[in-house]
């Protein structure tokens, strides 16, 4: 009988052990990712902010034509959404890119299939209500930049 008594205590034994094991690995894991999420963030935050410089956070120089001053910075822009993307959990990659659409094209369904299309940034008046565009271009950064948050 105190042999099976002892057998059993090797086992809850180990099991425990495991378990704890098992523990350590899962908080290292999160703290690794933490970790690179915080760098990813620092890096996607600071090329955002560095490409769009002079018309965000604070407007220094709104171009009349404003997608021709955009244009340019997309392949920069999209480099930093990717490279960002991968790292966000898959259940916040949904959003992030749907921000990211919105920032390049705008809430209107006929501007969808393209790549980019700055219109929204023109500053139209729409049923009597004039769209502001540094004040949607500051929405629609700052929607971007919240996935970035540490």
């Amino acid at each position: 009988m105190s042999v099976l008594i002892q057998d059993h205590k090797w086992i809850v034994t180990t099991i425990i052990a495991l378990f704890g094991i098992i523990a350590v690995h899962r908080l290292t894991e999160k703290r690794s990712k933490a970790i690179e999420f915080r760098a990813a963030a620092k890096d996607f935050r600071g090329a955002v902010l560095n490409e769009l410089k002079d018309i965000y956070p604070t407007v220094i120089n709104w171009p009349e034509y404003p997608p021709s001053l955009l244009t340019p910075k997309f392949t920069t822009l999209q480099t930093a959404v990717f490279e960002f993307a991968a790292i966000l959990p898959w259940y916040r990659r949904f959003m992030f890119k749907r921000a990211w659409r919105i920032y390049r094209v705008g809430t209107d369904p006929v501007s969808k299939s393209k790549e980019q299309d700055y219109m929204q940034y023109m500053g139209f008046t729409i049923n009597d209500h004039y769209i502001n565009p540094q004040k949607q271009l500051k929405q629609n950064v700052d929607r971007l930049l919240s996935f970035a948050k540490t």
